[in-house]
């Protein structure tokens, strides 16, 4: 997680690199790097967002990325991020309703598998006015 230490390069300069700037095509992004280290990034586009915080410290590092962009799937993206950041093991939750472009979902709407990286547990539950999805993925040893 070099990209997210302070350095030469601005936020937006590292969203470019890294292809962070094209996970929602026409974002307005505002995007910080920290000293000594660090990453922030909130992206808007009509009345949708999404927002990366990196804490790239060897004893605690950490990534999130949220956001409520409309899809029918987020294979794709869910890729595409963890692509980018690399990580030992990620979390992914889903929440949707009857107006999410997603519809119903269950324990069959996320991959399995993500290129090196294996579910290692999933749960769903089915709440009265939206279902949740919560997957546990890990790398492959």
């Amino acid at each position: 997680m070099v990209k997210f230490v302070k350095g030469n390069q601005s936020g937006e300069e590292i969203a470019k690199e890294t292809g962070i700037a094209d996970l929602i095509p026409g974002a307005a992004i505002d995007a910080k790097v920290f000293d000594p280290c660090g990453y922030s990034l909130n992206g808007v586009v009509d009345n949708y967002y999404f927002t990366i915080h990196v804490t790239p410290q060897h004893s605690c590092s950490y990534v999130s990325f949220e956001t409520n962009y409309p899809k029918e799937t987020y294979n794709d993206m869910i890729a595409t991020v963890v692509n980018i950041f690399k990580p030992g093991n990620f979390v992914m939750t889903l929440f949707a309703n009857e107006y999410s472009p997603c519809k119903a979902i269950g324990m069959d709407s996320l991959n399995d598998t993500f290129d090196g990286y294996r579910r290692q547990d999933c749960q769903f539950c089915q709440f009265r006015l939206y279902s949740l999805l919560f997957t546990h993925y890990v790398q492959n040893t």
